[in-house]
Order: structure tokens, then sequence, then C-alpha cells
């Protein structure tokens, strides 16, 4: 859930939902409990609608995230109808680079911590 919830987030903003210089930055704050990622509605205000989405999609204790991919999609459907969120990524796919091989290392190190 919370690797869906970083691939989510960089889908609608382009970006990850941590920034940092070096990949011990990265890993500190994913794992650090007091810093929280960056609301989607910081990068794009029109996204404000799927903030606490995100912040049970990346929450840092598993009991805090959805337990399944259908109580999110749930949640999603309740959120806005599947068309127009298409749409947004749609729109969010072409400013959206792909991670490079570090990131993604660096990623599924941290995910393994959690």
């Amino acid at each position: 859930i919370y690797q869906l919830g970083v691939i989510f987030y960089e889908l609608l903003t382009g970006k990850l939902p941590y920034d940092a210089l070096t990949e011990e930055a990265m890993i500190n704050k994913i794992l650090d409990e007091n810093i929280k990622p960056t609301p989607v509605s910081k990068i794009n205000p029109n996204l404000a609608k799927y903030d606490k989405l995100f912040e049970k999609l990346l929450a840092k204790d598993k009991e805090d995230r959805f337990q399944s991919i259908d109580e999110f999609i749930k949640i999603l459907d309740e959120i806005e109808k599947s068309s127009e969120l298409r749409e947004e990524i749609k729109k969010s796919l072409t400013l959206t680079t792909k991670l490079s091989k570090k990131d993604k290392e660096l990623i599924h190190l941290a995910v393994n911590k959690l």
C-alpha cells in the first residue's frame, strides 16, 4: 500500500513525497515519525481533495494505512469519479519524469525498513 501511495503521489504531482539531497537523508525522512510527506495541495492546490488520502496511503505505521486495495479504491471513488481522476493523472503524466534506478532502489530500501 505504501509503494502504491508513492507511485500515485508521483503520478499526480511529478514529485516524490519527500525531498532530500542524499539517499541517507531521504531514508531518514521516510523513517522519522515526526516528518510527514509534503501534502499534494502544496504542490498543486487543485489536488487538495487528495491530501487525506495520501496521509493514509503514506502513513508511517502499517496499521494506519489502508488495509487493502479495495478499501483504498472505495475511498478514492468517494472522493471523485474515476473518469475525472484519470484526466488528472493524464495531465500529471506529462509532467512526471521516470524514476531513476537510484530513486527506485532508495524507495525499495525505505519501504522494506517500514
